[in-house]
């Protein structure tokens, strides 16, 4: 960490980088498929197209 740089700084980069991903890791959830995320069924897994 750079000796230059008060803690507070250090700080608003973390909590802004922390709101971030929260932000994408909500817009990313299929709310059709979450209430099976925590059950033991397995699901078909589909061959992409691509890669």
């Amino acid at each position: 960490m750079d000796a230059e740089v008060g803690s507070g700084v250090f700080w608003v980069r973390a909590y802004k980088a922390c709101k971030a991903l929260k932000t994408i890791l909500k817009a990313e959830i299929n709310h059709e498929a979450r209430p099976t995320l925590n059950i033991n069924i397995s699901r078909p897994f589909y061959k992409p197209s691509t890669g």
